[in-house]
């Protein structure tokens, strides 16, 4: 049995985070016309930037899959870098 440390698990529960926030955004969104907008606040420096990356990189990819749409409607993309430190995670923008 695998023991999770701290290490281990910071990666999953941003990965976690990144889905829900997404999902959020497009679920939010899909009652308006429109784009939908999807922010990823994500780790693209420090530790964690190679995480980040590839998280956002496989939600394009899956986007892509989809006909580059999601509910029939294009997307509108943002990043915010929260440098993999907790304490210096901006807000992210409004809507």
């Amino acid at each position: 049995m695998h023991r999770f440390t701290s290490r281990r698990l910071a990666p999953a529960c941003l990965a976690v985070a990144a889905l829900l926030a997404a999902t959020g955004a497009v679920h939010a969104q899909s009652a308006r016309g429109g784009k939908i907008k999807v922010g990823f606040m994500l780790p693209y420096t420090g530790t964690y930037a190679a995480l980040g990356t590839a998280i956002e990189n496989g939600f394009r990819m899956y986007v892509q899959q989809q006909g580059g749409k999601l509910g029939g409607r294009e997307i509108e993309y943002f990043k915010v870098d929260d440098e993999s430190d907790p304490a210096k995670a901006p807000r992210m923008p409004p809507s």
